[in-house]
């Protein structure tokens, strides 16, 4: 939807006209840019991990290693306080 609306106020931009010719390039040009670099934004923001559709990394990936370490700390403390109140005692964690 933004990549539309991009293109359609670019050909409205590139549809009028603005004398001189040089104030015109510069204008469509600098709201060219913002708007591309908006529709960047918006797909870096939408997968920020920047992992393809089949889980493999593509580019400038962010490790999920740290993730991965906290998930396996929390279910072996998980375990720790699940098998001390299956044995009656109160497990500090």
């Amino acid at each position: 939807m933004a990549r539309l609306a991009t293109g359609l106020v670019l050909i409205g931009l590139l549809s009028i006209k603005i004398d001189p010719w040089y104030e015109s390039v510069f204008l469509i040009g600098v709201i060219a840019w913002f708007l591309s670099y908006l529709i960047l934004l918006i797909e870096d923001l939408d997968n920020p991990f920047d992992y393809g559709q089949d889980g493999n990394p593509r580019g400038q990936e962010v490790s999920l290693k740290p993730l991965e370490d906290l998930e396996k700390r929390l279910a072996g403390q998980l375990e720790l306080v699940s098998s001390a109140a299956a044995g009656g005692e109160i497990a500090r964690v």
